[in-house]
């Protein structure tokens, strides 16, 4: 199935806090995405197989360095799958069982989570956030909700304060570019622009 947009993350609810609303608006602008958790919160396995069955232009991925090691395991793991799936000396099967083509995603950015981190970029997703709180909610045990169970164990993520925390980074990013919302990313290269009308 090839995408426009490849989404990987470390754990089940990493894409959905961090960038979420970007894919949100990349699916109200026609693009095709995919979300490929490397965990179920138990080991990852490497991502390669699936980066080259995506054939995806982007991918999106792990900060760099955050909070939790996963997300820095992640990242890393993300980036060498994107790499090593361009090589045609190493050989991967589809889902078919068929050879895959070498491919290598055109860009790889690192969607800012806990840490902060300066933006290389920032995605408006001022009418996607009540999409992003949606996507988040549907992990609904791990995140703050008034209907959870008092003698549950609180987390780092379970408390209002996260809500709050995710909110107001939210806010300073779309703040950053002028709009409510917005989504941070990091890149590993320099970014370049056709035009200077391109920018926000």
């Amino acid at each position: 199935m090839k995408v426009d947009i490849l989404a990987l993350g470390a754990h089940p609810d990493d894409v959905e806090m961090s960038c979420s609303g970007t894919l949100l608006a990349a699916v109200a602008a026609g693009k095709k995405i995919a979300i490929v958790d490397f965990t179920r919160g138990e080991l990852g396995t490497r991502g390669t197989p699936e980066i080259r069955a995506a054939e995806s232009a982007i991918v999106l991925c792990n900060a760099v360095n955050d909070r939790h090691p996963d997300h820095g395991r992640g990242s890393q793991l993300a980036t060498e799958a994107c790499f090593l799936s361009g090589l045609r000396m190493i050989e991967t099967l589809g889902h078919n069982g068929q050879p895959q083509a070498a491919w290598r995603p055109k860009y790889v950015y690192h969607y800012i989570q806990d840490r902060q981190i300066p933006a290389d970029f920032v995605v408006d997703i001022t009418p996607y956030w009540a999409g992003k709180w949606a996507s988040i909610n549907a992990y609904g045990t791990q995140f703050f909700n008034t209907n959870a169970d008092p003698a549950a164990p609180q987390t780092y993520l379970s408390g209002q304060t996260f809500s709050h925390f995710m909110e107001a980074r939210a806010r300073e990013f779309g703040h950053l570019i002028g709009v409510e919302f917005g989504e941070g990313f990091t890149v590993e290269r320099t970014l370049g622009v056709k035009e200077l009308g391109d920018l926000i």
